[in-house]
């Protein structure tokens, strides 16, 4: 005799119905196809680790992307892969079975400073060759066209920075190049439901260098803290306050970035009992991976970065915890 209770159970384990089945079944192919497949990549979001199926486009510099079902992404996001930087520039957001886009290559950071906070600020984005590279001969001067556009994402900082606003990026036999803010579109590409998204500026070059632009800092119109001393706490760790004990690696940035492997060191400390388990490696571009073994469990870990003379400059506390955080 059929026990139909049993049966009943059985069909409901994967779902109430027949399309959450169907549903099911389709999420659980497709997590056995990231166990199989090449173009399942590791990356990082938001410090987080998180499986991709990352396939070619015709464009070298662009990528689409499968995310591992149950896990989430949000367009703007950067995601590091293979330590390249990445702008998810769209998504399908019918997530049913897993969030599904494209990525574009990220070529550089763009630094500025918080006119209220003080704080410097730094953001990877995508920067497009200038599309002209004329000069315009005055009487008096002579005044560069060049113009960068920039896909940069929408965060609380991006989203202040407005019309006229001046960034440094590049030096040029020690001189600085100086541009300005042309254009700011926080519609297109933003969606007010979501509170997500990336915003396009346009930079064009400036005449000349302002007497408080920072060339140490790569920050054009710096302006000291109250105290009249400069921020003391100008740098800050970026990455995840908690480290999954065999997870793979996690990234961690120094914000704002310095330029040169000898110009700064990472190291950290840990409980000694716990050392052993605890790995860190560090990249060419001055961030750091760090991953943990399970016997570290519980331990804290302090990152801390010090400049050429030793001095301290920045700490980052982070938790070891296990693989569900």
């Amino acid at each position: 005799m059929i026990n139909w209770d049993l049966y009943a159970k059985q069909l409901q384990h994967k779902g109430m119905t027949s399309r959450d089945r169907i549903i099911s079944r389709e999420k659980e192919a497709l997590i056995t196809q990231f166990e199989k497949v090449p173009s399942a990549k590791n990356t990082l979001v938001d410090g987080e680790l998180k499986k991709m199926i990352v396939s070619s486009t015709q464009a070298l510099n662009e990528k689409t992307f499968v995310l591992m079902p149950g896990d989430t992404i949000k367009i703007g996001d950067i995601v590091v892969w293979e330590n390249l930087h990445w702008l998810v520039v769209e998504l399908d957001f019918d997530n049913t079975i897993a969030y599904k886009g494209r990525i574009a290559q990220c070529n550089r950071q763009i630094r500025w400073q918080n006119p209220a906070t003080k704080d410097i600020i730094e953001r990877w984005c995508l920067m497009t060759k200038p599309y002209t590279s004329n000069v315009t001969n005055g009487t008096q001067i002579s005044v560069s066209n060049r113009e960068y556009k920039v896909q940069i994402p929408y965060d609380d900082e991006t989203k202040l920075v407005d019309l006229d606003k001046r960034f440094m990026l590049e030096l040029i036999n020690g001189k600085p190049r100086t541009y300005s803010c042309t254009s700011v579109d926080q519609q297109t590409n933003v969606y007010q439901d979501l509170e997500n998204g990336f915003i396009v500026w346009n930079l064009s070059q400036d005449e000349a260098c302002h007497p408080n632009d920072n060339i140490d800092l790569m920050v054009c119109d710096y302006v000291q803290s109250n105290e009249g001393q400069e921020n003391p706490n100008i740098y800050t760790i970026s990455g995840m306050d908690i480290l999954r004990a065999g997870l793979g690696t996690f990234l961690y940035t120094l914000t704002p970035s310095v330029e040169g492997q000898n110009n700064i060191a990472w190291n950290y400390s840990v409980q000694t009992d716990k050392h052993e388990f605890v790995h860190m490696e560090q990249n060419a571009d001055n961030s750091v991976l760090l991953s943990a073994e399970s016997q570290a469990i519980g331990a804290i870990i302090e990152l801390y970065v010090t400049d050429r003379l030793g001095e301290e400059i920045a700490r980052k506390s982070i938790e070891v915890v296990d693989v569900y955080g």
